[in-house]
């Protein structure tokens, strides 16, 4: 994103060459123009908004590696599979899809 004070300070740096007639006035003002509006445009833009992380429980990564649900805390327990607690209870486990992914992956490149 290009501000004001970088085009004043283009303005500055040019005016020599402008005024030496090596760089055309009026290419400048369109050059200017389009630095201007191009710095409004991305202003306005909207950024996307980002993309929550997926949370798993345990149920859901134990269908997906085809195994039992007391599997899935065995291996969280032996840190075999990252995971957290949202609060004190034991339901409350959770596992990042995509680190639960990640783990399919390296597990091909094996």
């Amino acid at each position: 994103m290009i501000s004001v004070n970088t085009i004043q300070a283009i303005r500055q740096f040019c005016r020599p060459a402008i005024d030496a007639g090596v760089i055309p006035p009026d290419q400048f003002r369109e050059l200017i123009a389009l630095a201007k509006t191009t710095t409004s445009e991305q202003s306005t833009m909207e950024r996307p908004a980002p993309v929550p992380a997926r949370m798993l429980t345990a149920g859901q990564v134990a269908k997906m590696l085809n195994c039992s649900v007391k599997s899935v805390y065995r291996m969280k327990n032996d840190k075999r599979l990252p995971g957290l607690y949202l609060t004190d209870s034991k339901k409350s486990l959770r596992f990042s899809e995509k680190k639960i992914n990640s783990l399919f992956e390296e597990g091909d490149a094996a």
